[in-house]
C-alpha cells in the first residue's frame, strides 16, 4: 500500500511539472506574430482633452462630451439642413418636409455604421460621446 501512494505521489509531480512547463511555454509565446495584438479604445474626448490639450479629462460630464455632442448633433441635425438648402433641393421639393426628414435621419444612421467602423480601424476611435457613469456610449 505505501508503494502504491509513493508511486501514485510520484505521477502526481511529473504530472504538476508538465503543467507548469506547459503554461511558462504559452507565457512564453505572448506577443508572437500569430497572436492578436490588443487595442485600447479611446473616446473622441480622450483625443480632445489628453492627446491634443495635454491634459487630463474634466470631471464635469457635459463638459468633457461637448465635442462629442456637437459632432452628433452637427451631423443629425444640423447636415440635413445643409443638405436640403444645397445639392438635395430638388429632392426635399419633390419629397416635402415630413418624408425628407425622416428619409434623411434614416439615412444618416444607417451610414453611421460604416463610418464608424472606418474611424475604428483607421484612427481606434471607440465612442463619440463615452458616459461610462450612466452606461450610455454613442
Amino acid at each position: 500500500l505505501d508503494k502504491q501512494s509513493n508511486h501514485h505521489n510520484k505521477s502526481m509531480n511529473v504530472e504538476s511539472f508538465q503543467n507548469n512547463v506547459q503554461t511558462q511555454e504559452n507565457e512564453s509565446n505572448v506577443g508572437t506574430t500569430n497572436q492578436p495584438i490588443v487595442l485600447n479604445s479611446v473616446s473622441l474626448s480622450e483625443y480632445f482633452w489628453v492627446k491634443l490639450l495635454g491634459q487630463g479629462l474634466p470631471d464635469n460630464i457635459l463638459l468633457r462630451e461637448f465635442l462629442g455632442f456637437l459632432t452628433v448633433g452637427g451631423y443629425l441635425f444640423v447636415l440635413p439642413i445643409l443638405l436640403a438648402k444645397t445639392v438635395l433641393k430638388d429632392m426635399v421639393e419633390a419629397y416635402g418636409p415630413t418624408r425628407f426628414v425622416s428619409l434623411m435621419i434614416f439615412g444618416l444612421v444607417m451610414l453611421s455604421l460604416p463610418l464608424k467602423m472606418y474611424l475604428r480601424w483607421m484612427f481606434n476611435l471607440s465612442y463619440f460621446i463615452s458616459i461610462p457613469e450612466y452606461f450610455f456610449n454613442i
